[in-house]
């Protein structure tokens, strides 16, 4: 016999030996525990069936900016969008350098037919960054798509 099945073997012995026991466990994996799961079933089941994902955010994070002045927009097709837009406060990071999220609610249909992008301004910043939809679809996590620049 096999070392690892040894310390097993008294307990499967006594196990087997409990008819009762085995009916029960039986009845309960065969017939209780499969009424119970389709109940837990029933009570998500709008969830379960639903056929349309649900809108989920795109987070665009600027970090590493000083003077603590960034702008953050979000455009649809080059056009500004302000509705679905979730601004976060301007924080300091330790470090003497500002950070800032803006978070952007898309439904899935909306991700498909539009171009979305992110844009920074600051002072630091010869041009405006832009982060195109290339950049946002670099990072998913968690089912959020997020895009971070550090201004340098």
């Amino acid at each position: 016999m096999d070392a690892p099945l040894e310390p097993a073997l008294p307990f499967a012995l006594r196990w087997n030996q409990n008819q009762t026991q085995i009916d029960y466990e039986k009845n309960y994996l065969t017939q209780e525990c499969i009424c119970w799961l389709k109940k837990y079933v029933s009570y998500g089941r709008s969830t379960l069936e639903r056929r349309e994902d649900s809108s989920s955010p795109v987070v665009c994070h600027a970090t590493g900016f000083f003077p603590r002045g960034i702008m953050v927009t979000w455009q649809r097709d080059g056009e500004e969008v302000y509705e679905d837009v979730e601004l976060g406060e301007t924080l300091p990071t330790g470090d003497g350098t500002f950070q800032i999220t803006s978070r952007l609610t898309v439904k899935p249909g909306d991700w498909k037919s539009h171009t979305y992008t992110c844009s920074v301004q600051h002072k630091s910043l010869e041009k405006d960054k832009i982060l195109t939809e290339e950049d946002l679809n670099k990072i998913k996590s968690y089912g959020k798509t997020s895009c971070e620049y550090i201004c340098s």
